[in-house]
């Protein structure tokens, strides 16, 4: 194992923090993508690597893990973390000499008496003395720039592109951003000098998933944890400390009820705090609509073209809104983003929220979609106009000949769950239970307990109904 030796003394000027150019210390145990480990250990026979992947993905938890294997390697390996105070040419060139001198690397030869006097030289000059300090150093250099989303084109036209284009043989530059960079690489990537990690390789399948919870799961624990996440890394390890895998679907879905403010806080902090509020406003009220009907949510959205600011919302955060298909517009939300979404919908705007629910239920009573149309009128708080569906289709019976027993079941689970705290003496009698004996019986061949019990459930339906009548 090669050793690094420490550089000259030098000394920079004092505003140049120290802090940037230092790994940040280590997050939250997070499992990086093998795909994407694997594909940075080509870094010696490319110029380039780009990381390019929304808030969530470990791009900066992989670098870090990447760094300190290259150090342990003998790699000089330099660390650059960005922000939006390098939005100037002269401060990003005078940051990354500074990198590449704590990195460890010798600039004697730069012929410079005074480097605090750095600021002062022009921005050829400094990009010179860059190329000087990279050419004799002739030995691998990683040049890592963390956060460079924060860069404006401008700065990285002036500094990061002529570095590039410098095609030194023993640098790599490694980039992690949450958008596209705006970097002329079409002749690196012609010759293969380019690893391109976006969502796909960043993210993990369904081996990956099991292996990270490091558990037997369950075929449909896996399908649920997989669906929720699908595949973002933050939300798995969110997933991972929260649910006990052991337990049923139904205790899993209630515990993260009672746990998603630690991850709503996330989505607060990293997604959503510099939405204008017309945004904001449209990806709750698309939440209102599940990832199964895009076409809801056009109609929820009043059948208007999705702004620039959404268009641009979801070109940028791939694993939180991703098309569906581009004509028509149809997009689908991530669950969990979509839970956020839906409770900050119901937390800042309650009567929008219950009016966009009605909405819903009539777009899918139009359909003929009878559960979905009942679920939305009990979210809406208004049980006795899920009844009103339930009879404009035809009443229970029908719904059990058109959707079947699984449909049937949830519709007066819905039913029971919005009777509860209205009038627990009507609530007390299950109509779900009564339907679970009613099916048992019907199996068993006992025709007339059978009987009995769908009497008893339509027996409790009509209560229900005159109930609520008088009620309203």
């Amino acid at each position: 194992m090669n050793q690094l030796k420490p550089a000259k003394s030098v000394s920079f000027p004092l505003w140049l923090t120290a802090q940037k150019v230092k790994l940040p210390p280590r997050k939250a145990e997070l499992v990086n993508c093998p795909l994407a480990t694997m594909a940075l250990r080509r870094y010696d026979e490319t110029a380039l690597s780009i990381l390019q992947a929304p808030a969530g993905y470990g791009k900066s938890s992989l670098l870090a893990h990447w760094y300190e294997q290259l150090r342990r390697d003998g790699v000089q390996v330099c660390y650059l973390s960005l922000d939006a105070q390098d939005n100037d040419a002269i401060t990003l060139a005078n940051y990354l000499l500074y990198a590449l001198y704590k990195s460890g690397i010798n600039l004697d030869s730069c012929g410079i008496a005074d480097f605090s006097l750095l600021q002062q030289l022009p921005l050829q000059h400094l990009l010179g003395l860059i190329r000087h300090v990279i050419e004799l150093h002739q030995q691998q250099i990683v040049l890592i720039l963390d956060n460079f989303h924060t860069l404006d084109s401008a700065t990285i036209v002036q500094v990061v592109q002529p570095l590039l284009d410098l095609q030194a043989p023993n640098l790599h530059i490694s980039i992690a951003s949450r958008i596209l960079c705006p970097l002329k690489i079409s002749a690196l990537e012609l010759q293969d000098q380019v690893i391109q990690l976006n969502t796909t390789q960043l993210g993990f399948n369904k081996h990956q998933i099991k292996s990270f919870f490091n558990e037997d799961l369950p075929l449909k624990v896996l399908d649920y944890i997989s669906e929720l996440s699908d595949g973002w890394p933050i939300a798995l390890r969110f997933l991972r400390d929260v649910l006990d895998t052991e337990q049923s679907l139904i205790a899993m879905q209630l515990k993260l009820e009672q746990k998603f403010n630690l991850f709503a806080d996330y989505f607060t902090e990293q997604v959503t705090t510099n939405l204008n509020d017309d945004l904001m406003r449209q990806l709750m009220d698309m939440s209102i609509s599940d990832n199964q009907h895009g076409a809801l949510t056009n109609y929820l959205l009043e059948q208007q073209p999705y702004s620039p600011q959404l268009l641009a919302f979801i070109a940028s955060n791939s694993p939180l809104i991703q098309w569906i298909t581009k004509q028509p517009q149809n997009v689908r939300l991530n669950p969990l983003f979509r839970v956020y979404l839906q409770q900050r919908l119901e937390q800042e705007k309650p009567q929008r929220s219950q009016a966009l629910h009605l909405v819903a239920a009539g777009w899918f009573s139009q359909q003929g979609l009878l559960k979905q149309a009942v679920e939305h009128c009990i979210k809406a708080g208004q049980p006795q106009q899920a009844l009103d569906v339930i009879e404009q289709a035809g009443g229970i019976f029908m719904i059990w000949l058109k959707e079947g027993f699984s449909h049937l079941e949830s519709v007066l689970t819905l039913l029971d769950q919005a009777l509860q705290d209205k009038d627990p003496a009507i609530a007390n009698n299950s109509m779900a239970m009564a339907l679970f004996h009613c099916i048992v019986n019907t199996k068993s061949g006992n025709k007339q307990m059978a009987a009995e019990d769908f009497s008893a459930i339509v027996e409790q339906y009509e209560r229900i109904k005159g109930h609520l009548s008088q009620s309203e």
